[in-house]
């Protein structure tokens, strides 16, 4: 996983597992599982943000934010769980993705 990981003797495999993979809209939630990925994230977003600006208008501005996370290639494999998984302790972008979540949310 890491530089200086490993070797490993034993995976978990959580391939099966339904809720990961599920995105669900309730009226005032937004449920994405970890194993996502980040373009199925970017089009349920804009798709919530279109649908009902006054639950899920800050959606969009996620969205916005993923186009600048990651190239096309990248946002196709790359799920939410995995990349604060691979996240580096002294990786900034990181730290200003969350920061950005954080605060997006709070202004909600």
């Amino acid at each position: 996983m890491f530089p200086n990981d490993g070797p490993y003797d034993q995976y978990i495999d959580v391939t099966g597992i339904t809720e990961l993979h599920s995105v669900v809209m309730d009226g005032t939630n937004l449920l994405i599982g970890g194993n996502v990925t980040l373009t199925q994230v970017m089009a349920t977003m804009e798709s919530a943000a279109a649908s009902d600006a006054s639950a899920y208008g800050y959606c969009a501005r996620f969205a916005e934010h993923f186009k600048k996370v990651a190239n096309t290639n990248v946002r196709n494999v790359a799920t939410m769980a995995g990349n604060l998984v691979r996240a580096e302790k002294t990786c900034y972008t990181v730290q200003m993705t969350f920061f950005f979540f954080m605060r997006v949310l709070l202004s909600r």
